[in-house]
């Protein structure tokens, strides 16, 4: 660094793309060109030089780090590197410098962390580095590869700092229905939007194949309405906090919000017909808020949501992958909160099922109606409780499929469960008695009375 004149007290103007990269090489030790970087002189209530810079490549640990890599220069004199406040969790990954001539030289750790002029210093560096972000998206490759390695970065910005919510938001980027390979701006999908259309359309999911194949998709495709498609973990967290962008609410479609009006109409007149059916299943699902017709289905006979304010399947799906997930968080999963059993009144399953129930065979509806709650439940995104009992369902329908006789079906599985438990027994019955401690204290004793007397021997042969 001693080497280097200070570029940062020279006009921007008068320094290349060169002099910045070979500068960030030297004062980072990355040999990576970075992405981009700004040079500016604050002024107003605090005067200061900053010079940021974008790396090339995300560090793995951004998120851990409690101090920036930005170094604090006062007058030109190396003061810090691990400076606490200086930007906020999202920014962590920038690099760079800050030069004040209104902080003391003689600044200590403590002094800054309790400094106003540290606090007008942060908000001046995040509006910087916000603006240094958006001259990036005029260039698309380059936007594309920095928004792969930060893009979760602006998500935690948005979820974390309301005064630059909306800046941040207009950063975002996801892959649609439509646009399945290309990232697409909220702005992007509003300029897009159906006419009569009101709100954005989004499904998270564990991968964006997942989320395509979802039957909660299917009527909204057919009629032209485009979906986000949020596969990233931190997307849940965003769209609970940012819930309207330009007027346009955000609406997942793994929550009951979803209602179109011209299929809403035509429901309403099919449910005195499906009026059996639905209070059969309402009675007969105890892990089930509501039983409903649906308005989102064309080709699946029935799919899961969850109530408006309860939990999606995606969202069940990361809280449960959470190592530190709680007694009372497992217990909540268990209680199925808020679960709404949509049906298909299109679907000749439903249609045959609704005739079963009102000829009330019993045993047949039963059946069929588990079933076809188990696999709307895997289809929907949701984990089947016990999988065990799933299995046997299906292995049941095939058998009767195949006009197996499930009686004589029943009779090889008992004799198959009564051999294992004869084998069991046979096994702990041979299986040798524990050793006494004196018995052991005995064999060990003997064999180490054999080893010595080997061992003399074989010095005597020698």
């Amino acid at each position: 660094m001693n080497s280097i004149k200070p570029l940062w007290t020279r006009k921007a103007k008068e320094i290349n793309d060169e002099e910045y990269n070979n500068f960030y090489k030297s004062l980072t030790g990355d040999q990576n060109e970075p992405l981009a970087h700004t040079h500016f002189v604050a002024e107003g209530d605090v005067e200061f030089t900053g010079l940021l810079y974008v790396p090339a490549e995300s560090n793995h640990t951004r998120f851990e780090k409690s101090t920036t890599d930005l170094k604090l220069y006062v007058k030109r004199v190396f003061i810090n590197d691990q400076v606490q406040g200086l930007l906020p969790r999202f920014l962590a990954f920038l690099k760079g410098l800050v030069d004040s001539d209104d902080l003391p030289l003689n600044v200590s750790r403590e002094m800054l962390q309790q400094s106003k002029l540290l606090n007008m210093i942060k908000k001046k560096l995040v509006r910087k580095a916000i603006a240094m972000f958006q001259a990036l998206e005029d260039d698309k490759e380059k936007y594309e590869k920095f928004y792969k390695n930060y893009g979760t970065n602006l998500k935690l910005g948005v979820i974390e700092d309301t005064s630059n919510r909306e800046r941040l938001a207009k950063l975002l980027r996801f892959n649609t229905y439509k646009h399945q390979n290309e990232l697409v701006s909220f702005q992007q999908y509003v300029e897009e939007m159906k006419p009569n259309q009101k709100d954005i359309f989004f499904l998270g999911g564990e991968t964006k194949e997942a989320i395509l194949n979802s039957p909660l998709l299917e009527r909204l495709v057919k009629k032209g309405y485009d979906v986000l498609l949020m596969v990233d973990p931190i997307d849940e967290y965003l769209v609970s906090t940012y819930t309207k962008f330009d007027k346009h609410k955000l609406k997942n479609l793994g929550k009951e919000e979803l209602k179109l009006q011209e299929d809403e109409n035509e429901l309403k007149e099919m449910k005195e017909e499906f009026k059996p059916l639905l209070e059969y299943l309402k009675t007969t699902l105890s892990d089930v808020q509501q039983v409903v017709l649906s308005s989102r289905l064309t080709r699946t006979p029935a799919a899961l949501v969850s109530a408006s304010f309860g939990i999606s399947a995606n969202q069940e799906r990361i809280l449960r992958a959470q190592a530190l997930a709680d007694e009372k968080t497992r217990q909540m999963f268990n209680a199925k909160f808020g679960r709404i059993f949509e049906i298909n009144p299109f679907h000749p399953l439903v249609k045959q099922l609704n005739e079963m129930v009102k000829e009330e065979k019993q045993d047949e509806a039963k059946d069929l109606a588990d079933l076809l709650y188990d696999t709307a439940l895997l289809h929907s995104g949701y984990s089947v409780p016990e999988p065990r009992q799933f299995a046997e369902k299906v292995y049941k329908m095939m058998s009767v499929s195949l006009g197996l006789d499930l009686g004589e079906l029943e009779k090889v599985q008992e004799t198959l469960e009564k051999q294992a438990e004869e084998e069991g027994v046979a096994e702990e019955t041979n299986e040798p008695e524990p050793e006494s401690e004196q018995e052991k204290m005995e064999r060990l004793t003997e064999e180490y009375v054999k080893k010595a007397q080997e061992e003399s021997e074989q010095k005597d042969e020698l």
